[in-house]
C-alpha cells in the first residue's frame, strides 16, 4: 500500500488553477460560533472580509447551510 500523496499534492490543482475551483464553506460552526438558539448566530469577525478575499480569488465560494436562505443571506449581509 502507498502512502497518500502529501497536503500540497492534494490541493495542487485547487491552488493551481482557482477560476476552475470552488470553496464551499458551512455556516454553523464555521463562520459563525454554534449557539443555542439558531435566529441568534452571527458571523464571527472577519468572516465576512474571509469571504470576501476568497471570492476574489476562486471561480465559485458557496455557504453552504440548513437554513432558509434568506436567512443565511441577511446574516453575512448586514452588520447586526
Amino acid at each position: 500500500m502507498s502512502a497518500p500523496p502529501a497536503w500540497s499534492a492534494r490541493f495542487a490543482p485547487f491552488v493551481d488553477d482557482p477560476a476552475a475551483s470552488a470553496v464551499l464553506t458551512d455556516f454553523d460552526g464555521t463562520l459563525a460560533a454554534i449557539v443555542a438558539d439558531p435566529a441568534a448566530a452571527r458571523p464571527l469577525p472577519g468572516a465576512r472580509q474571509a469571504l470576501a478575499d476568497v471570492g476574489r480569488q476562486y471561480a465559485t465560494v458557496a455557504v453552504i447551510s440548513g437554513r432558509h436562505r434568506d436567512r443565511k443571506s441577511t446574516r453575512l449581509n448586514s452588520s447586526h
